[in-house]
């Protein structure tokens, strides 16, 4: 036996992850809120730590005039420049282009792409696919009346090169040997662009030819299983009220309507952006209802509860945005106002 052995018969057994679980956490977390409801309300608080609310979700809710779509087309897309020829070879398998037409979504016909963003904000459509081989695919739907823009921005990159893409004919622009845009002519309502970071011009023509487009009615058997559309929110976002408590004088059909509203009119939105918006929904009904003579402590109690709801365990796993039912929780409690709770989480209430 030597001295490390000697050592680790003084120090305490390791806890497995059985004892963890045991362990009277949540007891601990009342008890905790209680004590909080009893507390004198803090004439200064001095948070540990600021986080701002975030949505990490599939779907970005902000929509965006024409005019920022096309300032911001620079900061998304990058200066261009010179770069290193990527060593990925132009080794896909197409499965072959369709017609785009006006009204169509376009996405990836093979089901080896994984998509990781999408975004519908009226005037504009996105999509982001990690491909094989490393490769990532942005398709945008663009307003028409910004083609010529989008364009002469591009143009800054290289000269164009012709091509055809979905049936339109577009000009391609390389901001590296494996970076590239391509932007068609628009068709009705939007025009085509397409960024592919990860291949070189050869290879570019293979992964232009998995796009498909898809009709409106077609398109959620392109999406993944946690993005809802449009018609289904509605009842999505009623199953979710249905497992928490509300306050007095705010029935479910009045909660669905606000939670759909906090999504800006989005034609998709992942489950965690429908979570995200019943989060601030809770909230927003039970800070009003405190600061209407409502009883506190079951305010309190309501949000803690609702922070252990299966939907919100569903968040944790995706991002932190329900960390704000907790700090209402704390922050009535303790006799905090609207104002302070909106300073603390970045959550403003009407």
């Amino acid at each position: 036996m030597n001295a490390t052995d000697d050592l680790r018969r003084l120090l305490p057994p390791l806890i497995t992850d059985e004892q963890v679980r045991d362990l009277p956490l949540h007891e601990g977390r009342q008890a905790l809120l209680g004590e909080l409801l009893r507390a004198e309300p803090a004439t200064r608080r001095v948070p540990t730590a600021w986080r701002t609310p975030r949505r990490t979700a599939l779907v970005g809710l902000a929509a965006a005039s024409t005019v920022a779509l096309i300032g911001l087309g620079p900061l998304f897309l990058g200066d261009g420049g010179p770069g290193e020829p990527s060593d990925r070879s132009s080794s896909w398998a197409g499965a072959g282009p369709g017609v785009y037409a006006d009204g169509d979504w376009v996405v990836a016909a093979d089901p080896a792409w994984d998509l990781t963003y999408v975004r519908d904000a009226g005037d504009e459509r996105e999509l982001t696919y990690d491909a094989p081989g490393g490769v990532e695919v942005t398709i945008h739907q663009r307003p028409a009346v910004a083609h010529d823009s989008y364009l002469e921005d591009r143009a800054d990159a290289s000269a164009p090169t012709d091509l055809s893409l979905l049936g339109s004919p577009a000009e391609r622009f390389d901001y590296s040997a494996d970076d590239h845009t391509v932007i068609a002519e628009p068709v009705g309502a939007f025009f085509l662009e397409v960024r592919v970071s990860g291949v070189d011009a050869a290879g570019l023509s293979a992964v232009l030819d998995v796009l498909q487009p898809v009709a409106a009615g077609e398109l959620a058997a392109y999406l993944p299983d946690d993005v809802v559309l449009a018609a289904d929110q509605p009842a999505a976002l009623d199953a979710v009220f249905a497992t928490v408590a509300l306050p007095p004088g705010l029935d479910r059909g009045t909660a669905v309507s606000r939670a759909a509203a906090d999504l800006e009119g989005a034609t998709v939105a992942s489950t965690y952006s429908l979570g995200s918006a019943v989060v601030d929904t809770l909230v927003c009904g039970w800070v009003a209802d405190v600061a209407a003579g409502g009883g506190r402590a079951q305010a309190v109690t309501a949000l803690s509860d609702a922070a252990a709801a299966p939907f919100a365990q569903a968040m944790d796993l995706e991002g932190d945005y329900t960390y704000i039912l907790d700090e209402a929780a704390v922050a009535l409690g303790r006799g905090d106002t609207p104002a302070q709770l909106a300073e603390r989480t970045g959550l403003e209430c009407p």
